[in-house]
C-alpha cells in the first residue's frame, strides 16, 4: 500500500490505505497549529485518524516519507461508516454526461 511514514515531534507513525484518500492536514486557528492526519478506506467503508488535531508549535520537527508498506500503525480512532462510497473518476463522469447529452438529443 502506498503511504506516509511520519515523524513528529521524535513519534513515528506509519499510515497507508490501499483504495481510498490519505490526508495530511496542518491548520492554524488563533495563532495555535495542530496537525490531523487521516484515511478514508473505500472498500472496507472505514475512517481512520492517526493525529486528530494534535498541538504542534514553531521549531516542532516533523518529517513526512512516501513508502510502501503493509504494515500500518494502530490508528487512533478506526469508525466504519456505511455511507462511504467510491468516487466516481472523472473518465466515468465523462461518460456518464455524454450519455445523458445523447439521450437528451444534445450531442
Amino acid at each position: 500500500m502506498k503511504g506516509f511514514e511520519i515523524t513528529c515531534n521524535r513519534c513515528n507513525t506509519t499510515m497507508a490505505v490501499k483504495e481510498g484518500l490519505l490526508t495530511i492536514h496542518i491548520n492554524d486557528v488563533n495563532g495555535k497549529a495542530f496537525i490531523y492526519v487521516g484515511s478514508v478506506e473505500y472498500d472496507e467503508q472505514k475512517r481512520n485518524v492517526w493525529y486528530n488535531s494534535v498541538p504542534i508549535k514553531s521549531g516542532d520537527k516533523i518529517e513526512i516519507k512516501m513508502v510502501e508498506t503493509d504494515n500500518i500503525s494502530e490508528p487512533e480512532t478506526n469508525v466504519t461508516d456505511k455511507r462511504i462510497k467510491r468516487p466516481i473518476s472523472k473518465l466515468e463522469a465523462f461518460y456518464q454526461l455524454e450519455a445523458l447529452l445523447k439521450e437528451k438529443g444534445l450531442l
